[in-house]
């Protein structure tokens, strides 16, 4: 064995490394000093050799070099850390600082933490996320800042080495509260006014945080303004050398820590004198008579505010200075500027003072820095010193009431001492007929003396300046008799049997006369009237009508003359016709008469009716059967007295044995001059039984291609009844909302009303009913499913008009069509559209039925285009058919209309008289012809055509046309209106074109009268304060210039701010809102006067509002405030919502105080609770008085309701302790622990209140309050209750506990818990299904078997339970149940004990296999169908629909197998579809077979398999049909005829061809066999007609075997030989042994 190994670190200086050697692990441990380590990587060699080799063979020895790497503490980098917030970024989750570091070695495992934060309440907020080192905030911070405020984080980092080493740092947060706002005024140096460096100019100002600490520093790289610490700025060196402009000099203010700011101060240099805008030419037109201190605006100046405010005066030199003075007081601001209204005033009255004429006036205006002088003109105008007087003081004048419209009544007259005044006449009251016309006064309108006979009035005369005069006038209306009004001819009816003295009718007539002898009138009958009418009737003076004697006689009318006569002596004919009404029916109140009688009645026993009547003429009354459904049974026994009676008697003709139910007899009922009926029912009665249908149910399948009327379903019923009149079943259907349906009332059949669509409903079901005569009835479930199939394309409209125009573009839509398909299949629901006609290939018809115009129409005059539109589906086109298609009527209705498009069709324009002769009337109008033809002139007018001409010049096209209008002379001194209007044409329509254009002198502008524009109001002004009156003027004397209005617009609010302040009635600024001095205290208005030749002049009129004190205002003034009895003292219960509009801060300081002790409001107006409330009090009514700072205050105040709900009911947690068993004397405690929220601690006042059914069963034990010991004494289960109610003085606390009493021991058990039962559907009803059993263990009382539910709601109408034995039987037929499990839940009761317990049946009712039934499709009568030999393929033979009843699928599932004789192969084809079978025909029939036997059996999958077998007949007619037959004419002698058989098999049956050819005067024929290889021939030596007109003839008959040619020939014709329709006609003759 070697020696041991020995270990040494092979270095001179190993440093803080020495080894330990482990023997029996054979293994050495490098161990370090710390104390020793130097630097951060060690390396040594480590020497290993065996004992023996370290002494006698020192080279052999293994080495290894191993470096070690000492972990260094991490090092943070970026210090210091410094981050600088505002205070509101102190928000949750925003990271402060990332701290960043490095390290010599990485460990998963590095931590940074915080150790403390200074001020400490910020240790709260601020934390680290421990692996990335980010310092953030943990919550939002609401620490009061005061500027700002520094907080100290000292963090640390470790490094998770062993032993960890770390490194600390400090961040210093700074949290800003405001920030340096600052701001300078711009310095203002005029060229040549300089200051000296030592004048402050201005100083910068700064807010926010700004204190003592605050510094300033400028520029150093401009010499242009100086500041000193405290901000003063002052002139530097270089500003003498500016010009004019404005310069920038940036200013820094400083305040740390707070960022420094930055100011820019402006330097503006310039001329700074007032500035004016004086109109050019400007010139006043003043009247002499002006009165003192009245003022007229000139113009506006300005002046920089900074050049101080402006004076205004006229230069001493002036001529007017001595009247006149400048005011320039009305002064606003606008953008840094003053600017002021410069107005002239009267200071002097200037009235005849000689000063009339033109003046030139200097207006000066000054601030600071210089003066700025205007020239303008002063025209002195005469005045209008007097009023005008009328010539006449008083007008009266006595017209007729039939004085015409438009006579003059008088002429008006009044004088005027003022020089050339105008003077004009006028009625103020505008409702009267009367008006002036000049100096005239007219009637104008329908005089009336009766509804008024007098005016009275005033006309006013008024000069150019508006002086009135007055002059009253009176209008007498003299009244013209005129006759009465009457409704004429007048026509009444008069009944024979009234009497004399009665009134019959009343004449109606009227009067419009005022006067009362004209106006009164009385009736009377003609005098000229016959003696007969006289004897006859009376007419009274009052208009009545009455007769004289009875009407008797036979005349049917009179006719005779009434009048209405005034006492003026003026008649009124009327024409009066009195009709005798002689026509009286009997009277027969009842109309119907029943009566009874017993089916024993024979022929000789008669009975009577008494139908009531009588003859109001009191003559015979007559009886006659006219019909009924007992009219065979009865008759009326003669009468041959005739006599009046109301007694009919009726006879039966024969024994009623057979006759039970009701029969109608219709009986007529005469007299001598009418007629009229009376229904008598006779009923003859039997003893009735019910009908029953046969079987459960109808369920059937139809197509929804069935035709309307099909019969499909056949239902049948039995009447046990002998009689038919009992017997006799009616069928009817009760629908519901269902429709489509109808059924035979006698026989039951039902077939459909109307087409069906499966893609719309798939399924009807409906109840069918029979009925018989009694009205006893039987109702039956009736289930109809709607197979689908194609259907064919609907429209709505068949008949379609569109719309378009000549010049309708490409692309348009000009109409539609509303056409869809039902169907579902894609192909079968696409639509196609075809269009054909004279349009077809203007049109294109898109796949939603729009018409689009697909290019443009041709220029025609046609208005109507008639096209067809073909719709199909696309099945239709997939499959090459027609049948179903739509074909829509499509009218295009062109517009063609379009007349000649001007692009101006009236041009307005103004000369000047001095413009040159050739001036055209504004631009050239361009006349286009939309539709590409050409235009013309077609006429010209106009007062213009005497001053100017029409002109046109050459265009590039035919349809342009340039127009225009161009002066033909000179216009000088022509100053009026004048109208040119051209048409043109483009052969559709016309245009006509229309210059008008005037000619108008020199305008001046308007002028204002106002002196002061600068106005002050109060802010309580209220709404219609006059502001200012404002005064206009215009020296113009052309009405049309003289026309000024005023406009005037806010300038400095916002357009969608309302302005309290209106301009109204063209005269004046008046307050027309609520004023409101803190919110807008100042309104200028931009006031504008324009004439009508539209010279202007403005002024800016400047409103100040002055503030006054305004009480407080608080909306809503009353609350209602709902709160608990619970609430808490100072708790908010409501805030009041006051305002105070007042600028003044002093009037805007609200106090609240409370009248009630319980509630407090505070400086905020928060409504809180004060003290304890009332513990009975539900409400209070708090008055809050709310006062404002002014002196004295102002206040108003605002009432509270508070109510309190006090019923607050006692909170109780009831514990209830029951028994382990129910026997009897066992107990259960209910304890109620309850306590008054209202008044903790205390329940003594507490007071408990039992009801409930408990008693019965239960005996209550004496217990403490609010606690119950209840004992049960009974024997058995039973179920109580007891409800305990806990008063605490304010609201009931009710508890209900339930109390249920079991005897487990005796419930009945059943044997078992499910039985599960199948039986068939074919199981008889009555049979038993099985037997429920259950015991129970208790000696008493029985167990009662009862259902108490299932499947369904019905299911004891199914089933039958023997209540004491368990036996279930069926009830009903299983038929309906087929393939279904019924559910029944079963009970079984002890009836002693009353306990009870369940099972469940579960019965499976099996599906019996049953034939399938099939019902006719097809409208084939018999069991026979007979087709053509050429009949198409495809055509239908059988169609059946066939279903079976069975639910399982494997006997529901049907297949069907077609056989037939002769089976000659692949003649006929079978089709099915969902139980729809169709056989049809598959290839063209063999002409040679008569007919087919054709047998379809229909079978289910059941094993075995039942089956239904269908038989048809197919007789084929085998005549063949007509061949294709042409007949060609060679020459007029000579035909050419060619025949074709479509099928070769046809000349097989066929025995030979007759060809003919027949005219009047010629025919030829002759025999060919049927050979196929021959199909033409030639008829010669034909003799043509002539005479016959050159028309078409048809010649046709079938089935007569005959091939027959006939033509016609006219000479007269404009060919020389000319043949007409040759047509054929066929006829074959058939061999014996096919017909």
């Amino acid at each position: 064995m070697d020696d041991a190994l020995v270990y040494s670190i092979q270095d001179p200086n190993p440093g803080p490394f020495n080894i330990t050697y482990n023997p029996f692990m054979d293994s050495f441990c490098l161990y370090a000093d710390s104390s020793m380590v130097q630097g951060d990587t060690h390396c040594v060699r480590l020497w290993a050799t065996e004992a023996d080799d370290l002494l006698y063979r020192p080279w052999r020895n293994a080495s290894y070099n191993h470096c070690v790497v000492f972990n260094s503490p991490p090092v943070l980098l970026g210090e210091p850390y410094s981050v600088t917030l505002d205070v509101t970024d102190l928000r949750q989750g925003i990271a402060l600082v990332d701290l960043n570091y490095t390290d010599n070695f990485v460990f998963p495992n590095v931590e940074f933490y915080i150790t403390s934060v200074e001020p400490a309440p910020w240790g709260n907020y601020i934390g680290i996320e421990t692996a990335t080192g980010v310092i953030g905030l943990d919550a939002d911070i609401f620490l009061p800042v005061y500027k700002y405020q520094m907080v100290e984080i000292n963090v640390t980092v470790t490094d998770g080495g062993i032993p960890a080493l770390f490194d600390t740092s400090v961040v210093h947060l700074y949290v800003l509260n405001g920030s340096l706002v600052c701001t300078a005024p711009p310095v203002y140096l005029s060229i040549g006014a300089l200051p000296n460096g030592q004048t402050i100019l201005g100083t910068v100002q700064c807010s926010g945080v700004a204190d003592g600490s605050l510094t300033f520093t400028e520029d150093p790289s401009q010499d242009l303004l100086a500041v000193n610490s405290q901000g003063d700025l002052f002139l530097g060196s270089q500003v003498q050398s500016l010009s004019s402009g404005t310069y920038t000099v940036q200013v820094m203010a400083h305040q740390p820590p707070f960022p420094s700011v930055s100011v820019d101060v402006s330097i503006i240099i310039g001329n700074f004198t007032p500035e004016c805008f004086p109109s050019p030419n400007l010139a006043l037109m003043i009247s002499e008579e002006n009165i003192v201190n009245t003022c007229y605006e000139l113009y506006q100046c300005r002046s920089p505010m900074f050049g101080g405010t402006m004076d205004c005066a006229i230069s001493s030199t002036d001529t007017l200075v001595s009247f006149f003075e400048l005011d320039c007081t009305a002064m606003s601001t606008n953008f840094n500027y003053y600017v002021v209204n410069v107005s002239i005033c009267v200071h002097t009255s200037i009235a005849q003072q000689n000063q009339l004429g033109t003046h030139q006036v200097h207006g000066e205006v000054s601030n600071n820095f210089g003066t700025t002088t205007s020239t303008f003109e002063v025209d002195i105008l005469p005045g209008n010193f007097f009023a005008p007087v009328f010539s006449t003081v008083n007008y009266v004048v006595q017209i007729s009431e039939m004085t015409a419209n438009g006579t003059s009544l008088f002429q008006l007259m009044a004088t005027d001492n003022d020089v050339n005044d105008v003077l004009t006449f006028s009625i103020p009251d505008q409702s009267l007929p009367f008006i002036i016309l000049g100096d005239n006064l007219l009637v104008d309108g329908k005089l009336n003396a009766t509804s008024r006979n007098s005016y009275s009035f005033q006309v006013k005369v008024s000069d150019l300046v508006g002086h009135e005069a007055f002059a009253p006038v009176s209008i007498t209306l003299t009244d013209v008799n005129e006759p009465p009004i009457c409704v004429a001819p007048y026509f009444f009816v008069v009944d024979a049997t009234a009497t004399g003295g009665q009134t019959v009718a009343q004449l109606s007539c009227y009067d419009t006369d005022e006067q009362n002898n004209f106006r009164t009138f009385m009736y009377l009958l003609d005098p000229f009237e016959s003696s007969s009418i006289s004897a006859l009737v009376m007419v009274s003076s009052d208009g009545q009508i009455t007769l004289l004697q009875d009407m008797s006689g036979d005349v049917e009318s009179y006719t005779f003359t009434a009048l209405a006569r005034d006492l003026g002596g003026l008649n009124t004919s009327i024409q009066v016709t009195m009709i005798v009404n002689r026509y009286f029916a009997p009277i027969c109140p009842l109309g119907f008469v029943e009566t009874k009688i017993m089916d024993d009645f024979g022929p000789s026993q008669c009975f009577s009716v008494n139908t009531g009547c009588t003859d109001p003429l009191s003559g015979n009354l007559y009886y006659n059967i006219i019909g009924g459904s007992g009219s065979q049974l009865f008759l009326v026994q003669p009468d041959l007295s005739g006599l009046s009676v109301s007694t009919l008697t009726l006879c039966p003709q024969a024994m009623l044995t057979n006759q039970l139910g009701s029969w109608q007899v219709n009986v007529e009922v005469r007299n001598q001059f009418n007629q009229t009926s009376v229904l008598v029912n006779v009923i003859v009665e039997e003893k009735n039984d019910r009908p029953v249908f046969a079987g459960p149910v109808y369920v059937a399948a139809i197509s929804e291609k069935i035709p309307v009327g099909h019969i499909f379903l056949q239902t049948t019923a039995q009447d046990a009844d002998i009689l038919a009149i009992n017997n006799e079943l009616t069928f009817s259907l009760d629908l519901g909302d269902v429709n489509g349906f109808a059924i035979t009332s006698d026989t039951g059949m039902i077939s459909t009303t109307r087409t069906f669509n499966a893609s719309i409903q798939t399924t009807y079901q409906f109840s069918a009913k029979v009925e018989d005569p009694q009205g006893l009835s039987d109702e039956r479930t009736v289930v109809v499913d709607i197979l689908d199939e194609n259907d064919p394309p609907q429209c709505e409209n068949l008949v379609v008009n569109v719309a378009a125009s000549l010049i309708t573009s490409p692309g348009t839509i000009i109409g539609a069509v509303n056409c869809w398909d039902s169907d579902i299949q894609p192909d079968n629901k696409k639509l196609v559209y075809i269009l054909s006609g004279p349009l077809e290939s203007y049109l294109v018809v898109r796949d939603n039925g729009s018409i689009e115009l697909s290019q443009s129409l041709p220029r025609s005059s046609t208005t109507t285009y008639s096209m067809t539109l073909k719709v199909y589906d696309q099945f239709m086109i997939n499959n090459n058919t027609q049948a179903g298609h739509l074909t829509i009527a499509l009218a295009v209705l062109v517009d063609t209309s379009i007349p000649p498009v001007c692009d101006r069709i009236i041009t307005t324009a103004t000369l000047q008289e001095t413009d040159p002769q050739g001036t055209c009337v504004g631009q050239e109008v361009i006349c286009e012809d939309p539709t590409g033809g050409s235009v013309t002139i077609l006429s010209s007018q106009g007062t213009g055509l005497d001053v100017a001409e029409i002109k046109s010049r050459a265009s590039s096209s035919n349809s342009i046309l340039p127009l225009n209008v161009c002066t033909s002379s000179s216009i000088k001194n022509r100053i009026q209106d004048f109208r040119v209007s051209v048409v043109v044409s483009n052969g559709f329509g016309t245009q006509t074109v229309t210059w008008t254009f005037d000619v108008e002198d020199i305008n001046e502008p308007p002028f204002f009268l106002n002196s002061v524009f600068n106005m002050t109001i109060s802010e309580s002004s209220i709404v219609g304060t006059t502001v200012l009156i404002l005064e206009t003027g215009d020296s113009d004397v052309d009405a049309v210039f003289k026309d000024v209005t005023v406009s005037y617009d806010v300038i400095n609010v916002p357009d969608n701010v309302a302005v309290p302040i209106s301009f109204l009635l063209d005269c004046c600024f008046l307050v027309t809102g609520k004023l409101n001095a803190s919110e807008q205290d100042l309104y200028l208005f931009n006031v504008t006067l324009t004439d009508g030749g539209g010279l202007s002049q403005a002024r800016i009129v400047s409103v100040w509002i002055a503030d006054t004190n305004e009480a407080p205002v608080c909306s809503p003034a009353t609350l209602t405030r709902s709160i608990s009895l619970l609430a808490q003292v100072n708790d908010v219960i409501g805030q009041l919502s006051c305002y105070d509009y007042d600028k003044d801060l002093n009037y805007k300081e609200l106090v609240y105080q409370s009248n009630v002790d319980y509630f407090n409001v505070s400086d905020q107006g928060e409504l809180t609770i004060s003290r304890s409330l009332d513990r009975f009090d539900p409400s209070y009514t708090v008055l809050v008085s709310v006062r404002d700072g002014g002196t004295p205050p102002l206040s108003t105040s605002v009432t509270i309701t508070v109510n309190v709900d006090i019923a607050i009911k006692a909170v109780c947690q009831p514990e209830v302790q029951y028994p382990n068993v129910w026997v009897k004397d066992q107990c259960l405690t209910l304890t109620m622990n309850c306590v008054d929220p209202t008044l903790p601690g205390q329940t003594a006042h507490l007071s408990y209140t039992e009801s409930g059914n408990y008693t019965a069963g239960f005996t209550k034990v004496q217990s403490p309050k609010g606690q119950y010991q209840l004992c049960y004494n009974l024997v058995q289960s039973g179920s109580f209750g007891m409800t305990v109610s806990v008063f605490n003085g304010l609201a009931y606390y009710m508890y209900h506990q339930p109390l249920d009493v079991k005897y487990d021991q005796s419930n009945p058990v059943f044997t078992r818990t499910t039985y599960n039962i199948g039986i068939p559907e074919t199981h008889i009803t009555g049979q038993l299904v099985t037997t429920v059993t259950a015991t129970t263990a208790s000696t008493s009382g029985s167990i009662v078997y009862s259902i108490t539910g299932g499947t369904w709601s019905n299911v004891t109408n199914i089933f039958r339970l023997d209540a004491s034995t368990g036996a279930i039987t069926t009830r009903v037929s299983m038929r309906g149940y087929a393939a279904q499990t019924i559910i029944l839940d079963i009970q079984a009761l002890n009836d002693f004990s009353l306990l009870r317990s369940t099972a469940r049946v579960e019965v499976s009712v099996t599906d019996i296999n049953e034939v399938p039934s099939c019902f006719y499709q097809d409208e084939i009568i018999g069991n026979s169908v007979t087709v053509g030999v050429d009949d198409a393929v495809g055509t239908l033979l059988l169609h059946i629909q066939c279903t079976d009843y069975d639910v399982t699928p494997e006997n529901k599932e049907l297949s069907a197998v077609l056989t037939y004789t002769p089976s000659v192969l692949d003649v006929f084809m079978l089709e099915e579809q969902g139980g729809d079978y169709t056989i049809r025909t598959k290839n063209l029939l063999p002409v040679q077979t008569g007919s087919y036997d054709l047998t379809l059996v229909i079978s289910d999958s059941a094993t075995p398999p039942l089956s239904v077998q269908i038989l048809r007949r197919v007789i084929v007619n085998l005549l063949p049909p007509t061949p294709v037959f042409n007949a060609f004419p060679i020459n007029s002698t000579v035909v050419q005829v060619e025949w074709l058989y479509e099928r070769a098999d046809y000349y097989a049956v066929t025995t030979n061809f007759v060809l003919a050819a027949v005219s009047s005067s010629d025919r030829h024929s002759f025999m060919t066999p049927p050979d196929p290889s021959v199909t033409g021939s030639l008829i010669t030596k034909l003799i043509p007609e002539t005479g016959v007109p050159c028309r078409a003839y048809s010649h046709h008959k079938l089935r007569q075997c005959f091939l027959s040619l006939r033509y016609i020939g006219d000479a007269s014709c404009t060919y020389p030989v000319q043949f007409y329709d040759v047509t054929a006609v066929a006829r074959t003759t058939i061999p014996s042994n096919f017909a």
